[in-house]
């Protein structure tokens, strides 16, 4: 997971053991918050911002490598 000014991803579709909360079939592959307007991270925006979980994914990746 990630998180960048407002926004917080989070690269899977359920709470990382913390829950016991299964997400739908249909859910997306993950999670985008937009902590300013939603800090109980109700609405994933995952599908309806590709731009931005691309360049959160990116920047993600660009962590991991060691490339800060």
């Amino acid at each position: 997971a990630i998180r960048e000014g407002r926004w917080k991803l989070i690269l899977g579709r359920t709470s990382g053991g913390f829950s016991r909360w299964q997400p739908p079939a249909d859910a997306p592959a993950g999670q985008l918050y937009d902590l300013q307007a939603d800090p109980q991270e109700q609405h994933n925006l995952y599908a309806a911002s590709p731009e931005i979980v691309a360049q959160l994914s990116a920047r993600l990746d660009e962590i991991r490598r060691g490339k800060r």
